[in-house]
Parts: C-alpha cells; structure tokens; sequence
C-alpha cells in the first residue's frame, strides 16, 4: 500500500511577503504609461501646486515611519504634520503607505487625510484612490524614488 504524499507547507511569511512585492512590482509595470499620464482630474479643491522650495516638505523618511508607528496619539500629530505642511506630491506616497501600514488606525488617518485635502470622497478604498491617481496630472515629490526604494527595503 501506498503512502499518501504529505500535505504541503503554508507558506511563511517572508515568501508572503516577496510574493507581494513582486505582485506590486508586476502591476506597476504593466500599467500603460498612457493610463498613468492621463489626466482627467484638475486638482482637489484643497490642493497645492509642488513648491519650489522643497525644503518645507516632509521627506521620504516621515512617511517611512508611519509606517511603523502604532501610538495612536504620535499618528495624530503626524497626520496633522501632513495636513499643516500638504502638498499633492504626497498623494502617491500615503496611498502606498495605506497598503502597508502597521496599524488600522494608520490607515484609516490616510484615506481622511486624502479625503480632507484633496476633496474626494473614495473612502477606504485603495485601488480607487489609485485609479484616480493615475488619472490626473502627475505630480511627484523629489523624494518619492528614495522613498519606494525605502518602502521596498522593509518588504
């Protein structure tokens, strides 16, 4: 009589892990370039134009740490940071903190930051949010490369 074959493993969690991240990775190359550039939405009500002077701006590292953040007082005062200093170059990087955020409390801020300053109403909602993104003039921060490079390390 034959032994059955074993059950095979669950996978763990850094193989969840690099799956998702190439599952991003795959995505964003794939989307047509005209999609991303297509811009069928003017600015939010709420929006600011990238200043030039960059040194106002919260860097790649801020958002990194929101990331891990889980006091829930340290991410108020964050997202009251993002609001009091906006600029639409953050847009990018908090829908993509949405999705990786430490704590629901995190995430939750994100999308009624996003709803606050940019006058849209797409709720909790990420792939929206995205779509939506894409669909509008590109805006980016100078940070954003180191702050995808950044975000990808802690995958």
């Amino acid at each position: 009589m034959a032994i059955p074959p074993a059950a095979p493993k669950p996978p763990t969690t850094s193989f969840r892990a690099l799956l998702l991240a190439l599952v991003c990775l795959a995505l964003i190359a794939t989307t047509p370039a005209a999609y991303l550039a297509a811009a069928v939405d003017a600015e939010g009500p709420r929006s600011k134009p990238m200043t030039e002077d960059v040194s106002t701006q919260l860097g790649s590292d801020f958002f990194i740490n929101l990331l891990t953040l889980s006091d829930s007082q340290a991410i108020k005062t964050a997202f009251e940071q993002i609001e009091q200093q906006w600029d639409s170059s953050y847009i990018p990087m908090l829908i993509e903190v949405s999705i990786f955020a430490g704590s629901d409390y995190t995430s939750d801020s994100v999308f009624a930051t996003l709803a606050k300053m940019t006058g849209k109403q797409f709720g909790p909602h990420t792939r929206i949010w995205q779509d939506w993104l894409w669909n509008r003039t590109e805006i980016i921060s100078p940070d954003y490369v180191e702050f995808k490079a950044d975000l990808y390390r802690q995958i």
